[in-house]
C-alpha cells in the first residue's frame, strides 16, 4: 500500500499538478535489479485478468471488479467519488 497522510489542511493535495509533483511510478530495471523487478511486477501490478483468466480473484460475473483494463490517460485527473 502507498499512503500519503496530510496532518495540516494547508499541505493537502488539491490539483492534478500537485499530484504529479509528489507521485511517480517506475518499473525497476530488470537487468540491474531482477529481484526487485520480479517483486514489483508480481505484487504491485493488476492482471492480466478477463476472459483469459476467469478464475482470478478480481473476476465477478465474468468482469474485473476493479474495472480493468482501464483506458490510458496522458494526464492526471482528480475525480471526486464522494
Amino acid at each position: 500500500m502507498h499512503l500519503l497522510i496530510f496532518l495540516d489542511e494547508a499541505d493537502k493535495i488539491h490539483t492534478a499538478e500537485q499530484v504529479d509533483n509528489i507521485v511517480s511510478a517506475q518499473l525497476p530495471d530488470p537487468e540491474l535489479h531482477p529481484r526487485l523487478y520480479q517483486t514489483v511486477t508480481n505484487c504491485m501490478l493488476h492482471g492480466p485478468c478477463g476472459n483469459a483468466k476467469p478464475d482470478f480473484p478480481c473476476m465477478v460475473s465474468c468482469k474485473c471488479s476493479k474495472h480493468y483494463p482501464k483506458q490510458f490517460s496522458e494526464t492526471t485527473m482528480i475525480v471526486n467519488t464522494l
